[in-house]
Order: C-alpha cells, then structure tokens, then sequence
C-alpha cells in the first residue's frame, strides 16, 4: 500500500511538474516569439542566398581592386626610365628612332638629366645639339654688339629685337630635342613639335625684322601678318603629329620654306633695287645670295641624306645631311644682324633712292600720257 500511494504521488508530482514545465515553455516560446518579432522588425535577417550574393559581389569587388592596383604599378614600372645606353647599333633602337642611312652612334632611355648631360658625350646628336646652342651664344653676343652702338627709337629697335627672340626662342627647343629624343617616343614627339612649331615662329620673326627698313611699317605689318597665318596652319599640322611617326621631309621642308618666303621676298628685292638704283652689289645683293643660298644648300643635303647616303658608316656620328643643315643655316641668320645694322645706317639713303624712283616712274607716266594726248 505505501509503496502505491508513492508511486502515486510521484505521478501527481510529476504531471505537475509536466505542466509546470509545459506552461514554462510555452511562456518562453512566446517571449521568444515576441522578442524574435521585434528583432525582425529592426533588423531583419539575411537568407542564406543573399549572404552568398554579397560575399560573391565583395569578392569581385577586391579582386577587381587588386586588378586595378597591379596595373597601376606595371604602368608605374614600366614608366620608370632606364639607365642611358650610348653607343647603339639601328638594330638595337626602334625603327622610329632611326635616321636613314645612321648605323651607329644611338641612345636609348635615360631620364632628363641623363639625356642633358650626354651633351658632352659622342653620339648622333651631339653635332646638331652643339650647333644650335653655339649658333644661339653667337646669337647673342652678335646682338649685344650691334644695339650697343644704335641711338634709335622704339620702333626701329623692334626689328633687332625681334631677330633675337626669334633664334632664343627657338634655340633651347631644338637643343631639347636633340637630347631628350632617346628617352621615349611620347618624350621625342613632345620636343619635336616644339622645335617645328618655333622655327615657323623664327620664320615669323625674320620676316618682320628684314622687312621693316624695306617696306616700312605698315606693309611689313600687314606682310608679317599673311607670313603669321600660314605659319599658323603649319603649327596645326605639327600639332597632329603622333608618336612614333615618322617624318614626310619634303613635306616639312615645303612648309618651312613657304614661311621662309616672308624674308627671302624683301631681301631679293632690295639687293635688286640696289643694284638698279644705286649700282651696289654688297652688301644687299650679296646678303640676299647668301642666305639664299644657305638656305637652299641646306635644305637639299637634309631632303637628299647626303652625304651619308653615299658613304654609310662614315659619317654616323657628325658630318651627316642635318648636321650640315643646321651649319648652312645657322650660319646665314647670325648675318642678320649686322645686316640690320647696315639696313638702319642707309635709311636715309634708302629713302631718297626710292622717293626719286617714284617721282622719275610718275613723271614718266605723266610724259606718256601727255604724248598719248
């Protein structure tokens, strides 16, 4: 009997205890539900699709990030110059660093400095850049000299100025490019448009200088203008110059030669007219030829490569055709200002040569009308 009512009581006690533990639970779970529903609400959870989604986008994302940043650095190292080699065979260099008929004597790489100083290194460049800087020094000892003595105004100094900041415009640019053409094709187009672009500038300049004690003022004003605009048109074109391209010669030499008729005009017909109205061949006929003459000599030994073309390996490393063009016309610019000093002593002379030439042509049409009548 005891033992029964134990066992009885132990389920009484036990089926409390059940709904005890039943009410419990059921509290909880709904507490549970509570707080679940209020979590959800303020920050609903991600299903597991979604976080697959981002951890995919996030891992594309970084490895498009370290894409980026390797390219960047190749770009970077790839950008970074080279130490300068001297001494290189046309073999060795790309083709758009080549000059027709030069074997030997090309650089490659460098950085500004190192290109800088290979000025006083022996390379294919060396002459032309010691020609252009030597012809700028000259330049400016041979303008100092010559203003030193002038007691002129304003406007009749202009023209010696202009003369002057024509070649030291000019000068650095083309020295620039000589030296600085090895390091990258980028590098070489930049410096050669310079130098093109500023010897129609220099161009622009002459005109004017030995234009004004011929033509006057005004005239040289309005011819300096029509020479300013086909230069111009020619810097336009340079401008279109892309890397690695190579030069149409006689092309560059036709549009240089076009500005170079903006002084070439007023020299020939003042050592004509000197020749006819005061019986002088020298100096402005004889000034006229020279230049003439450098100019022309010049530009035909840079169109024809000569003469390396006919002696391969002989002249490689100075004495070639541009070497030759930068002597001719280097030396036929530095006469324009003792020229100019020469034109500005006469202007009187000048003058009065003209004034009775055009009195005796307008008397004579006079006559002529008059005998006609």
């Amino acid at each position: 009997m005891v033992t029964v009512s134990l066992t009885a009581d132990s389920r009484a006690w036990g089926d409390a205890t059940l709904s005890c533990s039943t009410s419990t639970s059921s509290e909880s779970a709904e507490q549970a539900n509570r707080s679940g529903w209020k979590k959800s609400t303020s920050a609903p959870r991600s299903r597991p699709s979604q976080r697959s989604a981002l951890s995919h986008e996030s891992t594309v994302s970084s490895s498009d990030t370290e894409v980026v940043r390797n390219h960047k650095k190749s770009a970077r190292l790839s950008s970074e110059p080279h130490a300068l080699q001297l001494g290189l065979t046309a073999e060795q260099v790309e083709p758009w660093q080549r000059f027709p008929y030069l074997n030997y004597g090309y650089r490659r790489g460098g950085t500004y400095l190192q290109c800088l100083l290979s000025l006083f290194s022996l390379h294919n460049e060396t002459v032309n850049a010691w020609t252009t800087l030597l012809s700028v020094v000259m330049g400016v000892v041979l303008f100092f000299d010559t203003v030193s003595s002038l007691r002129c105004s304003w406007i009749d100094f202009s023209p010696f100025l202009l003369a002057w900041a024509g070649q030291t415009l000019h000068g650095p640019l083309s020295v620039g490019y000589h030296l600085f053409m090895c390091k990258s094709p980028v590098v070489a187009n930049r410096w050669r448009k310079l130098d093109l672009s500023f010897i129609l500038v220099l161009n622009t300049c002459a005109t004017y200088a030995l234009s004004y004690f011929t033509f006057g003022l005004w005239f040289t004003l309005v011819w300096t203008s029509l020479v300013a605009s086909a230069a111009a048109l020619g810097i336009r074109n340079i401008a279109a110059l892309q890397p690695k391209q190579q030069l149409d010669r006689r092309r560059i030499l036709g549009m240089i030669g076009l500005t170079c008729l903006g002084y070439y005009i007023p020299l020939t017909l003042r050592g004509l007219a000197a020749l006819a109205l005061q019986r002088k061949v020298w100096p402005e006929l004889g000034i006229a030829l020279v230049v003439l003459g450098c100019h022309f000599t010049g530009g035909l030994v840079y169109a024809t490569h000569w003469p390396q073309r006919h002696f391969l390996g002989v002249f490689d490393l100075g004495g070639f055709s541009h070497n030759l063009m930068h002597i001719f016309c280097f030396t036929a610019y530095n006469c324009a200002y003792p020229y100019l000093s020469y034109l500005y002593s006469q202007r009187g002379e000048w003058e009065a040569a003209t004034s009775g030439a055009l009195a005796w042509a307008s008397w004579g049409d006079a006559a002529s009308g008059a005998a006609a009548r």
